[in-house]
Formats: structure tokens, sequence, C-alpha cells
């Protein structure tokens, strides 16, 4: 979703900030059209009435630690990489 949003924007041009947008003096609030089109993209398949589950606890405990499940994927990489060059050149 947050791809999608991202396109949106470069496509729009518009580098000033992005979401609602208050009139104090009118008393309005308007969302911007691309955040429009990302609630209505969220909710989509939602039942009315119904709130959002929350994600499950493995999820969470996946988004939590992404960048260190990330950096431990790399050093891996790395460190077979090292193994395989160390072993050929021997």
């Amino acid at each position: 979703m947050s791809v999608l949003l991202g396109r949106q924007l470069i496509r729009s041009g518009g580098r000033e900030s992005e979401g609602l947008r208050i009139d104090l003096a009118a008393g309005t609030n308007v969302l911007s059209p691309s955040w429009k089109s990302w609630i209505i993209n969220t909710q989509a398949c939602a039942p009315v009435g119904v709130p959002r589950m929350r994600p499950s606890r493995w999820k969470r405990w996946l988004e939590r630690y992404a960048l260190v499940i990330a950096a431990a994927g790399l050093l891996g990489l790395l460190a077979s990489a090292l193994h395989w060059s160390l072993t050929t050149w021997r």
C-alpha cells in the first residue's frame, strides 16, 4: 500500500505535504486526494461496522525486528562468501 501511495505522490508531482488540510478560519478539513484513495483502498474489503483486526503476534514481532533480521541475513551472506572465497583459494 505504501508503494501505491508513493507512486501516486510521484505522479502528481507535488512536493508539498500531503494529508489532512485544516482551514482554521473556516473550520473545515479536507483530505488530500492521495490519502483519500489510500483510505478507500485499505478499507475496501472490510465489512461495515467491524473494526480492523490487529496483526498477529508473529507479524508484529517480524515487523519490529525486520532490520535486525535483514542485517543478520546480510552478515550470513557475507560470511558465506568469505568462507567460500577462502576455501577455493587454498
